[in-house]
């Protein structure tokens, strides 16, 4: 489930809660996790964005800091 939000012109924030299939098949399991960050757009086509991933379950890692750049063509 993702969101996200127009804050001021050319800056968005973003949510999403997620599980996946554990990256042990053993673990019973799934990586369940919550993200949420903000993209700036520098042009109609670049997009930068930050963000920060906490896992909710032992299967996901703790923390995560992310960052991006994204180039439309």
């Amino acid at each position: 489930m993702a969101s996200e939000w127009e804050l001021v012109k050319g800056l968005r924030a973003v949510a999403n809660v997620g599980v996946e299939r554990a990256s042990e098949r053993d673990s019973p399991t799934p990586a369940a996790f919550i993200l949420g960050g903000l993209i700036y757009s520098l042009r109609e086509n670049l997009d930068v964005d930050v963000g920060v991933k906490k896992g909710l379950t032992k299967s996901e890692g703790d923390y995560s800091i992310l960052a991006g750049i994204a180039w439309r063509f």
